[in-house]
């Protein structure tokens, strides 16, 4: 029987950041198991889970940061991820993940485990002092 997506999140955030980040790496090299596919992505297919998770990670945190906090992003896509923030963290992942694939054309179950990390990573710490918390993370 399938489970929920809140059972998922639940089980997904009690696992640590470096098995996260395996798992991102892992799902990402099933969608394209071809070396030249990774390739065309900028990934190493001869890379570690973990590290391909990481590089991934990395992309989208940076790409989330210039949305929420560079002088790009338009005050209706800021106002949308920033109302995200103060939801419940089983709220605040479907949201983020939702906005993950829609955005960025990510799977589903990468997106889940992004939005654990960047809650884990960056909005748990710093809810009031985002946008400087996290550019110091880049």
């Amino acid at each position: 029987m399938p489970i929920s997506y809140t059972e998922r999140i639940r089980r997904l955030s009690d696992r640590s950041d470096d098995e996260l980040f395996t798992a991102i790496g892992a799902s990402v090299r099933s969608e394209y198991p071809e070396p030249d596919e990774l390739a065309g992505l900028g990934l190493d297919s001869l890379e570690p889970l973990a590290a391909i998770g990481r590089d991934i990670y990395r992309r989208i945190s940076r790409e989330l940061n210039a949305l929420i906090c560079g002088a790009n992003a338009t005050d209706q896509e800021r106002e949308k991820l920033m109302r995200m923030l103060s939801l419940t963290d089983n709220a605040l992942c479907a949201g983020l993940t939702g906005f993950l694939v829609s955005s960025f054309g990510l799977s589903v179950e990468v997106a889940g485990i992004l939005s654990i990390l960047l809650l884990r990573l960056i909005i748990r710490p710093g809810r009031d002092a985002l946008c400087e918390y996290w550019s110091s993370t880049l």
